[in-house]
């Protein structure tokens, strides 16, 4: 399986060292490309926001790939029901929005759209959870000793 992470942002940062272990880690089982996508200065209508987010991640929209939007109003899965979602699957793209979350007409383009939490974090929070349940996932699915 091949996994793709889009996210609104720069990367980086301080928490790029865990970023970086995860990527390594998720390496042992897939491919894994970690793509952020740049858009101007907020304007600080929601509106106008999501539809930045829209246009930055419609190039990416296309193919087969299953496609996995994280929304404050998706899907509240265990690491189990994660990991059977991707599993068998020939590739994965996952998409972390900004502040202001997705337009209605983007998640209706994606797959499915989870939430890893009710609590709200950053960006570079999601990124390093999502990696984290991603490399879990994986693990789960081929019996490797991780998740226990």
């Amino acid at each position: 399986m091949a996994v793709e992470l889009h996210f609104i942002g720069k990367g980086g940062g301080i928490f790029k060292e865990a970023e970086s272990h995860y990527e390594k880690l998720i390496r042992s089982f897939a491919p894994i490309t970690i793509k952020p996508a740049r858009i101007g200065a907020g304007q600080g209508d929601p509106k106008k926001e999501r539809a930045k987010y829209t246009e930055a991640f419609e190039p990416f929209l296309a193919g087969g790939a299953f496609k996995i939007a994280l929304d404050a109003n998706g899907d509240r899965l265990n690491s189990e029901s994660f990991a059977k979602i991707i599993a068998n699957r020939a590739a994965t793209k996952f998409f972390i929005g900004g502040a202001f979350g997705f337009e209605s007409e983007f998640l209706a383009r994606c797959d499915q759209a989870i939430s890893l939490s009710p609590l709200t974090f950053s960006h570079e929070i999601a990124r390093v959870a999502l990696l984290e349940q991603i490399y879990r996932a994986l693990s789960i699915n081929a019996a490797h000793p991780y998740h226990k």
